[in-house]
């Protein structure tokens, strides 16, 4: 059984998880199941569409194949779409004691920090480092004249 704090967990992991499987008109088969099945012990999250031409309800369907799959547990059911999670017996992704992914056992190289470079200009020095930009410029709706705004302090104007 999931506690509340694991639902929304998967539920957050869901979000980026394509549709992996659909269920007809034809309803559920012993066939479909083994599919899901397999899905299951790769992924360990899988969302499944019910198409809008299907007679069954996607609560209904969601129960049925949460019965007939040992360990598999509903995660949500939403419009036609529902998620269910089984964890894997041998990939093993998903820790739930903890909330969070697993990383793969090939660990990333550590990612080297940005050394700031300062562009020279006439006017105005910045410096640029990955993600912010800080300048020296001007500033202020009017800019040097005195105006709103600026740096200037009230003796030179």
């Amino acid at each position: 059984m999931l506690t509340s704090k694991q639902r929304a967990f998967l539920k957050g992991l869901s979000n980026k998880v394509n549709t992996m499987f659909q269920i007809g008109k034809g309803g559920l088969s012993d066939n479909q199941i083994a599919e899901i099945e397999i899905l299951l012990e790769k992924h360990e999250l899988v969302k499944i569409h019910v198409l809008e031409n299907s007679l069954e309800d996607p609560r209904s369907v969601c129960d049925e194949v949460v019965s007939r799959i040992d360990g598999c547990e509903p995660v949500f059911v939403i419009g036609k779409r529902f998620v269910i999670y089984k964890q894997s017996k041998e990939n093993k992704r998903i820790d739930l004691v903890h909330l969070r992914i697993k990383e793969k056992e090939e660990k990333k190289a550590p990612a080297k920090a940005s050394k700031p470079v300062a562009s020279k200009g006439k006017r105005n020095a910045v410096i640029r480092t990955k993600a912010f930009s800080f300048g020296s410029g001007r500033t202020g709706a009017k800019g040097a004249r005195g105006g709103f705004g600026t740096k200037r302090s009230r003796d030179k104007r």
